[in-house]
């Protein structure tokens, strides 16, 4: 093979990997966008909190109000409570969902580093076979000499 064959092939090689590369950008992208969502939802849950923490803060403005009426203050007393609960246990629920999150974001950089150490890997294999490549042309050049 010619200087000029070998310039192409390690052009191809070259594209090649560069397309490679492109493809874990791709996914990096990906994985930053799930974590742009993650963020999102999570400003949304604080903004729901917020709204929760007003709705209560009305709720027991209307208790003060309501104290003469010892029977209506009771009702509302219960409905509270229950609506706290609620609360509360969606509040558990979201602390669940936001821990298998970060687990999931966790797994997804280990993959990553594996991924990378991969790459790594494979780039120097290619290497190496493209310098025993180049031994081998040599010796099949001298064989013909």
């Amino acid at each position: 093979m010619d200087e000029r064959g070998m310039l192409e092939l390690l052009l191809q090689k070259v594209t090649s990997m560069e397309t490679s590369l492109c493809g874990v950008k791709s996914e990096i992208t990906e994985i930053k966008s799930d974590i742009t969502g993650m963020k999102s939802e999570i400003t949304g849950m604080k903004s729901e909190i917020t709204g929760m923490k007003s709705e209560i803060t009305g709720m027991k403005s209307t208790l003060e109000e309501h104290t003469g009426l010892l029977n209506s203050l009771e009702h509302r007393t219960e409905e509270n409570t229950a609506q706290l609960a609620a609360i509360s246990e969606t509040t558990n629920y979201n602390k669940g969902c936001i821990t298998r999150i970060q687990n999931d974001i966790c797994s997804m950089k280990d993959e990553l580093g594996k991924h990378n150490t991969l790459l790594e890997l494979l780039s120097a294999r290619s290497l190496k076979h493209e310098a025993d490549v180049i031994y081998i042309e040599k010796l099949v050049k001298l064989a013909n000499m």
